[in-house]
C-alpha cells in the first residue's frame, strides 16, 4: 500500500524553497553579468535560454530526488516561491555583492590586458633589436669567412712546398 510520509513532503516543499532561493542568486550573478559586459540581443537570448534549460534540469534533479521522479504541483510552487521571496528580499544585496565582484574582475582584466600588452611589446622589441644584432653578427661573420685567411695548417703546407720547389730537404 502506498504511505504519504508527512515528513518526506515538508522536507521536499523545504528543499524546494532553498532550489528557488538558489535559482534566484544564480540568476542575480547573470544580472551582475550583464551590467558590466553590455551583451548584444542575441547573447541575451541565449543566456535566457541557457538559463532556463539550467533551472529546467535543476527542477528536474530535484524532483528525482525527493518524489522519485512524480511531478508534484507542491514542489512546483515552492519553487517559484522561493525564486520570488529571495527576489523580493535580499535578491538586491546578492546583486550588488556580485557587481562588486565583477567590477572588481573587469578592472583586473583591464589591468591584466595592459600588463600583457606591454609585455608582448617589450618582447617584440626585444626580438627586432637581437634580430638586428644577429644579421649584423651573421653579415660581419660572413665577411670574415670571405677574406682570405692564412689558416695554420695551410701555412705549414705552403712551406714545405716551398722548400721542394727552392732545393729543400727532403
Amino acid at each position: 500500500m502506498w504511505e504519504i510520509n508527512t515528513y518526506d513532503q515538508l522536507m521536499s516543499v523545504a528543499c524546494s524553497l532553498v532550489y528557488g532561493a538558489g535559482l534566484c542568486v544564480l540568476y542575480d550573478i547573470l544580472r551582475a553579468a550583464r551590467k558590466y559586459t553590455k551583451p548584444s540581443f542575441l547573447s541575451l537570448f541565449i543566456t535566457d535560454v541557457l538559463y532556463f534549460a539550467v533551472c529546467a534540469f535543476a527542477v528536474f534533479l530535484l524532483l528525482l530526488v525527493r518524489t522519485n521522479g512524480e511531478i508534484r504541483g507542491y514542489v512546483l510552487f515552492a519553487v517559484a516561491l522561493g525564486f520570488l521571496l529571495f527576489r523580493i528580499s535580499l535578491s538586491n544585496l546578492t546583486l550588488a555583492v556580485f557587481s562588486f565582484v565583477f567590477k572588481m574582475l573587469s578592472k583586473l582584466t583591464l589591468k591584466l590586458s595592459k600588463a600583457v600588452a606591454k609585455l608582448c611589446t617589450f618582447i617584440l622589441k626585444l626580438l627586432n633589436f637581437s634580430g638586428r644584432g644577429i644579421k649584423a653578427f651573421f653579415r660581419s661573420f660572413k665577411k670574415v669567412l670571405k677574406k682570405p685567411q692564412k689558416v695554420l695548417y695551410n701555412k705549414e703546407k705552403s712551406e714545405k712546398a716551398g722548400e721542394n720547389a727552392n732545393g729543400g730537404k727532403e
